[in-house]
């Protein structure tokens, strides 16, 4: 029966080879996600530079769901809802 043992060359040999490996994987996959993620930013600045509105929606629909968070008859919770309401006219739902 044959034995193998392993040398401390051929050791540090494949020890290498799978570091370099698996800094070349992460490092393509890096590329990979530096690029999707610069698109992504791209297409986020095309929305909002093609929507001058595009704050005022957030801020209206932030603006809605606090008003049906807070108690409707003490106005306890956010009482400058109530001032938002007389000072514009507008309900928010």
């Amino acid at each position: 029966m044959a034995t193998c043992q392993l040398t401390p060359e051929t050791k540090k040999q494949w020890q290498q080879k799978t570091f370099k490996a698996i800094i070349d994987a992460y490092e393509e996959a890096l590329i990979e996600y530096n690029n999707k993620l610069s698109e992504e930013n791209n297409k986020a600045v095309v929305i909002k530079d093609s929507n001058p509105n595009f704050y005022r929606q957030i801020e209206n629909t932030i603006l809605r769901k606090l008003y049906l968070l807070h108690d409707r008859q003490s106005n306890r919770f956010y009482p400058w809802l109530r001032t938002f309401r007389i000072n514009t006219g507008k309900y928010l739902y």
